[in-house]
């Protein structure tokens, strides 16, 4: 202050007049005149003069600290300090560089190795040179200048040779490494560390000389002490020297091998030393944090376990510091300071290390939560790193901390770098395979709740009239994305069930109204369809997988189709575990959100087509049930997806009779959806489901006629597609499919006003009769036996459709009937001769109900 200036300017006083006083004794001495006197008050003009002759000057005193004299000693080393502070008022660098160097060799010749078991001292010149330069470091910091580090390392081995001298226990006996207390215990024992109260673990040294005796005194240690203390007084440059210079002697400490190290006294002393200059401006701020904080990282990471924990909770109680004061409007501060727990749980091996950061995160988190602005960045970014651990107890510690904060602690808005680490949080733990399938499934709810957290902010924001597609596009999407991962293969199956739940029940069925166009179109682009359609180029053998005995199978046939390839067995698997999962919940949002989902149907319902022309029968039921969810939504039903989706799944499985169980499937979905709901359904759409259940049946039937009815094909053909199943599947197809469309039109006849639907009953019924007839009575003699009885197999399978439509002649109106009578007449009479009893006693039942009743009214005349 203005005293301490005061002193500085009677002290320069003093020293010119006792310079003039000595130059003029000398110049008596040799005669001379007497000298005129001049005052200089322009630094800039002695500057040259004592550039020239200041190294000469700095050996002579070196000489001086050489002596044997006391009084000699004294005044070279006061002398010292005095060329220190007036090369630092000339602006000389490299003088005050060579003093303090001068200072520092003459105070290093006390202790030569760094070795306390070799210190040897070599009496006053040893403490006359630390007291200089500890007065002048603690006093004149800024004229330290660029000599911060050879300062700082010589009071590091001061500190080391007091402890040795005073039998205090060292650094090295407490970081042991053997990690066998707890993160907890370890920071109280090594908090004793700090206080040094006076623990006695070996015998004193004697002192030989006066240095140990100054460092164990009050005034030596106040003196040491001062150093950092006075460190919040530099100057910008000489505090960022002085922090930068601290940062390698802690270092250097850290490294020093057992027993002796490693140290911690500088690492203690730089979190001190931060603390104070924490008023600091932003610039100043910045450039020091951006060495400390590496440092600090660097030494949580250390290989001794002790000192790793210790240097966390050094960070723990820096950051509380930080934390305690407000953060200004675009400033990073707290984020900065918290940045290092990221570095270090990402690079740490000791699992013991990562829990206790991760403590230390919550702890932080706890006590400051309502002034944690940027600090959550930086906390939620740590936690994500830790959710990743291959170790279950820091991906554990750290999940449960990630509950925490969001129930009970993180009430701010959503920041999108915090928003996306939570989302991290849980996506990793979901992901992890070394976890238990309980806590993964923990980590989808955490995504869900991270969900809801962004519905609740969704829904103010669009109560006050405000629709922010930042906030909707930015967040919503993460999320979504990694929902959408967990809903794939390889991951488990309960697994990816929950996340669909999640995704898809939990979450976008219920926010879905808050999306805007944007948003959607988003969702759609980046999940939707890369849910099913990005399928990963994975090899089926890297992941264990369960296969049902019609997965196996499947898996067969597409080896043999595919040449083997593994690439595409796979992508066939990945791709059929994701339908099963998600194609009904999809289905499900699109038909709830028709006009943001309005972009998604068309290549939703190409990929239903493939998918059903490609899976097995489970598929096809997931495929029926999603496309169904449109029509629960009727009247306001999307019947073009759903009418065209049957149709062309029909159409693209009725050409493989292996396959006729899923045929049929769809056969049997379209009949009951034209009978449920024939008023609803358009009429274009009506004769377009119509088509296809005809189209399905007519095909199976042209096929068995070309291979089996006509001879087109050898016995040995006849025998093989019998064999291998392909003739049964399209009997199957033939029967059920005509049955289907028979029943459709039945029903169609009682709501179809114009009529159409009976023409279109009538024609099929006459064409299943004529087909009918044609094999009653065929000649079977130049046959094998194998192929007769296989068309008698065939013949045996169609009596139920012949049935059917002797039934819906039995049941039609006299007029109807009497139209018909001309043409179906005699082909009924050809199936007397039918070798099926069932379907003899049907033709009586309609002669007797139908053609007798006819016959009966005819005129006399004509009887």
């Amino acid at each position: 202050g203005m005293g301490r200036d005061q002193d500085s300017a009677l002290e320069r006083e003093k020293l010119i007049e006792a310079a003039r006083e000595s130059i003029e004794q000398s110049m008596k001495g040799m005669g001379g005149a007497k000298n005129t006197w001049q005052t200089i008050k322009n630094s800039s003009t002695v500057e040259p003069m004592f550039e020239l002759c200041g190294d000469s000057l700095l050996e002579c005193l070196r000489i001086g600290l050489k002596s044997r004299k006391s009084a000699n000693i004294d005044i070279a080393a006061e002398s010292h300090e005095s060329l220190l502070a007036l090369a630092h008022h000339l602006g000389l660098p490299r003088i005050q560089e060579n003093c303090i160097k001068s200072l520092c060799d003459t105070a290093h010749l006390s202790f030569l190795t760094p070795n306390v078991n070799a210190y040897t001292y070599q009496g006053l010149v040893g403490k006359k040179a630390a007291s200089i330069l500890l007065k002048a470091a603690g006093r004149e910091g800024d004229a330290v200048g660029h000599s911060w580090l050879n300062v700082l390392r010589t009071i590091s081995r001061m500190e080391d040779l007091r402890i040795f001298c005073s039998g205090e226990a060292t650094d090295g006996s407490y970081f042991t490494g053997s990690g066998q207390q707890p993160a907890s215990e370890q920071v109280s024992a090594l908090s004793k560390l700090l206080g040094r109260k006076g623990s006695v673990t070996h015998q004193p040294a004697k002192s030989i000389g006066h240095l140990p005796d100054f460092l164990k005194s009050e005034n030596g240690a106040l003196m040491l002490e001062r150093v950092f203390s006075q460190s919040s007084l530099l100057s910008a440059d000489s505090i960022v020297e002085f922090m930068f210079a601290l940062c390698t002697v802690s270092a250097e400490e850290l490294s020093i091998q057992p027993p002796t190290g490693p140290r911690v006294f500088s690492l203690q002393k730089l979190v001190e030393a931060a603390n104070m200059n924490l008023d600091r401006i932003r610039f100043v701020w910045s450039r020091l944090w951006s060495k400390v904080g590496p440092h600090l990282a660097n030494a949580g990471c250390h290989g001794n376990e002790e000192v790793a924990i210790y240097a966390v909770d050094s960070l723990r109680q820096l950051g509380a510091k930080i934390l305690e004061r407000e953060e200004l409007s675009h400033y990073r501060f707290q984020s900065d300071a918290l940045r290092p727990f990221s570095f270090i749980l990402r690079h740490s091996k000791s699992v013991k290390v990562k829990e206790f950061a991760v403590q230390c995160l919550m702890q932080l988190a706890g006590a400051f939560s309502s002034r944690l602005q940027s600090g959550w960045d930086s906390i939620w970014s740590a936690l994500s790193i830790a959710c990743s651990d291959s170790a279950e107890n820091v991906a554990v510690a750290a999940l449960d901390s990630a509950e925490g904060m969001l129930v009970s602690l993180y009430h701010q808005d959503l920041r999108m770098e915090s928003f996306t680490d939570m989302v991290n949080c849980g996506s990793s733990v979901a992901s992890n395979d070394s976890l238990p399938a309980e806590t993964r499934q923990r980590g989808v709810f955490f995504l869900g709740s991270c969900g809801k957290l962004l519905g609740k902010l969704s829904e103010e924001l669009l109560a006050e009239g405000t629709r922010e597609d930042q906030v909707h596009s930015q967040l919503w999407v993460p999320l979504a994305v990694a929902l959408s991962d967990l809903c794939r293969p390889p991951n488990p199956p309960m697994l990816k069930t929950v996340a669909s739940e999640v995704f898809f029940g939990d979450l976008i069925l219920s926010f879905g109204h808050l999306f805007t166009s944007v948003l959607w179109n988003r969702l759609i682009d980046r999940v939707f369809l890369p849910l099913f359609l990005d399928a990963p180029s994975v090899k089926l053998q890297d992941h264990a997988v369960d296969f049902g005995a019609e997965e196996e199978k499947q898996v067969s046939d597409m080896q043999e189709t595919e040449s083997g390839s593994s690439d595409s067995i796979a992508k066939m698997w990945w791709l059929e575990g994701t339908i099963a999962i998600c194609l009904v919940p999809m289905c499900r949002v699109a038909s709830q959100f028709p006009i943001g989902c309005r972009t998604l149907l068309s290549p939703m319902r190409d990929l239903i087509v493939r998918c059903a022309t490609a899976f097995g029968s489970s598929t096809a039921r997931s495929i029926i049930a999603g496309v169904n969810e449109f029509v629960n939504r009727a009247p306001d039903c999307n019947w073009q997806m759903v009418v065209e989706t049957h149709s062309r799944c029909l159409a693209g499985t009725q050409e493989s009779g292996l396959r006729s169980e899923i045929t049929i499937l769809f056969q049997e979905t379209l009949a009951r959806l034209c009978k449920e709901h024939w008023a609803e359904i358009p009429g274009s759409y009506r004769v377009q489901m119509l088509d296809a259940l005809k189209s399905s049946a007519i095909y199976a039937s042209e096929y068995t006629k070309n291979h089996l009815m006509d001879g087109n094909d050898s016995d040995e053909q006849v025998t093989m597609l019998n064999e291998t199943g392909l003739l049964d599947g399209f009997w199957s197809q033939e029967v059920e499919g005509s049955i289907f469309y028979l029943r459709c039109l039945e029903a169609g006849v009682q709501m179809d006003a114009n009529g159409s639907s009976r023409k279109d009953l009538l024609e099929f019924c006459y064409r299943v009769l004529v087909r009918q007839t044609a094999y009653v009575g065929l000649d079977r003699s130049g046959l094998s036996p194998a192929t007769a009885s296989t068309q008698e197999q065939y013949m045996s399978r169609l009596a139920r459709v012949l049935l059917e439509v002797l039934g819906i002649y039995k049941g039609l109106d006299e007029a109807v009937f009497k139209g018909e009578v001309q043409r179906v007449a005699p082909e009924v009479f050809k199936l007397t001769c039918s070798s099926q009893p069932a379907i003899r006693k049907s033709v009586g039942e309609l002669l007797s109900e139908q053609v007798t009743p006819l016959l009966c009214k005819v005129p006399s005349q004509y009887a």
